[in-house]
């Protein structure tokens, strides 16, 4: 009777894990380090140019900006997934702010990381169509310069780190 449970264990923790992984990054993206906001795929990052442009308007509306993800319009190739937060620009190993919780209708969800946070997706099915999200200015970003770093997600083997451009320069005071 054991040797009929111990593969049925096994296969439902390899699905368990399976599954928790295509919902979206998960917080050890937190962890300092190097593996900070990287996705644990078990491949490198690609070195090639994607197919992806992520953007920032830099202009606060409401003490928040706007950041996009675009998909250029000859390959609508899609993507599967998707990690974004804001840095600190001085070091990139400090995250700053968090993105506007979604609506009903949104593709991501918000991660808490300590008193800051970061948006992913909520499946791993393939996205056509483009993203934008609404990151919230802190207090502790008055003054510096914050960057968006972002993985994006082809398929678990292919993925990029990209840097949002531009970015933006917060100023020290910001007038509601």
């Amino acid at each position: 009777m054991n040797q009929l449970l111990t593969p049925l264990i096994l296969l439902v923790g390899v699905a368990t894990l399976a599954e928790s992984l295509s919902t979206g990054a998960p917080q050890l993206v937190c962890s300092a380090g190097p593996d900070f906001l990287q996705p644990r795929h078990n491949v490198e990052p690609q070195s090639t140019t994607p197919s992806y442009k992520i953007t920032s308007t830099c202009e606060i509306t409401n003490n928040t900006i706007t950041v996009t993800i675009e998909m250029h319009k000859k390959k609508k190739e899609g993507y599967r997934g998707f990690l974004i937060a804001g840095v600190d620009n001085s070091d990139r190993a400090e995250m700053l702010g968090t993105f506007t919780p979604p609506g009903t209708d949104d593709e991501y969800q918000v991660q808490s990381c300590g008193g800051a946070g970061y948006a992913t997706h909520i499946n791993n099915s393939k996205k056509k169509y483009d993203l934008s999200l609404n990151w919230i200015v802190p207090r502790e970003a008055f003054g510096k310069k914050v960057c968006f770093r972002t993985v994006i997600v082809k398929r678990k083997d292919k993925w990029w780190n990209m840097d949002v451009v531009p970015c933006c320069e917060i100023p020290n005071e910001i007038s509601s």
